[in-house]
């Protein structure tokens, strides 16, 4: 623990001339834990699910077979009012050797979660074998471990910005027909009731 002497600028009148020291006792922060194991392991299992939904979404749109070889990293975050995730992982074409293997990309949302069974069905919005150019930071991961193409995935890619409401007219907006019309506002108070 180290202590640090600090002078005491306010005027006082009464002791003697050490009361005018104050002196704090501080220790530096504690250092946070070492991961724990249920902490990797829960990581390794996100991991997992994501490559394995990211690897499903691209084999059924592209209709050929890759099979998982290693899940390398994901990272999940509350964004845009949404859990996303964004993962790499390795995979290669079904019963070849491992020398076809590639590196992949995946951007995933939680579309529905299932509290009793503690379940979740994942919203693929992107995913695509790495070749070419690539980027180590978005914005929603932070992290430049990951690898992200540099376009194709929505989340992370520009910082969130906060949308300004649009501007109100003074008129009112009729819905209804083919063509909006705009009709004087009424205003609606006391000044709005007739006093007969």
């Amino acid at each position: 623990m180290a202590t640090e002497t600090v002078k005491d600028n306010r005027n006082t009148t009464f002791g003697d001339e050490k009361s005018r020291y104050l002196t704090y006792s501080y220790s530096s922060p504690p250092k946070s834990p070492p991961p724990s194991d249920a902490l990797k392991a829960g990581q390794i299992a996100q991991n997992i699910r994501t490559a394995k939904a990211g690897l499903e979404y691209y084999n059924n749109k592209n209709n050929v077979k890759f099979e998982l070889v290693d899940p390398i990293i994901s990272t999940g975050k509350l964004w845009d009012g949404a859990i996303w995730y964004h993962c790499n992982f390795r995979a290669k074409p079904e019963g070849q050797d491992s020398s076809l293997t590639k590196v992949f990309f995946a951007e995933l949302k939680v579309a529905k979660f299932d509290h009793k069974s503690k379940t979740a069905k994942y919203m693929c919005t992107a995913c695509r074998p790495l070749a070419g150019k690539t980027t180590g930071h978005c914005e929603m991961c932070g992290d430049d471990a990951m690898l992200h193409p540099t376009t194709g995935f929505r989340h992370g890619r520009y910082q969130l910005k906060t949308r300004a409401l649009r501007p109100r007219s003074k008129g009112k907006v009729l819905q209804g027909s083919k063509k909006a019309k705009v009709v004087e506002s009424v205003p609606f108070g006391p000044s709005y009731f007739p006093t007969n």
